[in-house]
């Protein structure tokens, strides 16, 4: 979603992404009775097809899909067909995939999305209408990024300002917040470009 900005010498337009993730339950379908429940990440991730390039099969569309990172998916023997309890519910995978870009701001640095295991395995990617039959509470992951042809000397001030404020802001606006955290990536990557 782009968002347009005001008027005035601090006016960035902005890319907001909203993404959902949890910690849940891992277990590979199959008759062999030593599979165990394993951690693993599942995450619902906007404009997913056009961020990845598949390795195998299709992206996750239906609410029993689910697509796994490619050495998660090696690491565990899943392939497109394979069935996986994630948090006791049933999907069936329909492909792998790699990331295009890792250095893409929406990816905020996660190794898991690299390597497929950082202390869980994954992530599992499913549709955000798969969350309804989960009994997990996804965090929500919004990242703002500012359009980096806008920023000039003129404005770094302003805009680190601004964004320091962000927190108090969202917390304004978004309603039955329990946490909110901010990682302020923008603000030290500008104070070093201001020094």
């Amino acid at each position: 979603m782009l968002v347009p900005s005001k008027a005035g010498p601090a006016a960035v337009d902005v890319a907001v992404t909203r993404a959902l993730d949890s910690h849940v339950t891992i277990r590979v379908v199959s008759d062999d009775p030593e599979v165990v429940d394993r951690g693993g990440s599942a995450q619902s991730i906007p404009d997913f097809a056009d961020r990845v390039d598949l390795v195998s099969g299709t992206v996750a569309e239906k609410p029993n899909e689910v697509a796994v990172q490619a050495d998660a998916a090696a690491a565990l023997d899943l392939a497109p067909g394979s069935q996986v309890l994630i948090a006791g519910e049933r999907f069936v995978v329909t492909g792998s995939w790699r990331v295009r870009d890792f250095l893409d701001p929406r990816w905020y640095g996660d190794e898991m999305l690299v390597t497929g295991y950082e202390d869980d395995f994954g992530p599992f990617v499913i549709p955000e209408s798969a969350w309804s039959r989960l009994d997990v509470n996804p965090t929500v992951t919004w990242t703002i990024v500012p359009d980096g042809a806008q920023i000039d000397a003129s404005n770094i001030a302003l805009i680190t300002g601004a964004w320091s404020g962000v927190r108090d802001d969202w917390r304004r606006e978004v309603d039955g917040t329990e946490t909110l955290s901010t990682q302020n990536r923008l603000v030290l990557t500008l104070r070093e470009l201001q020094v």
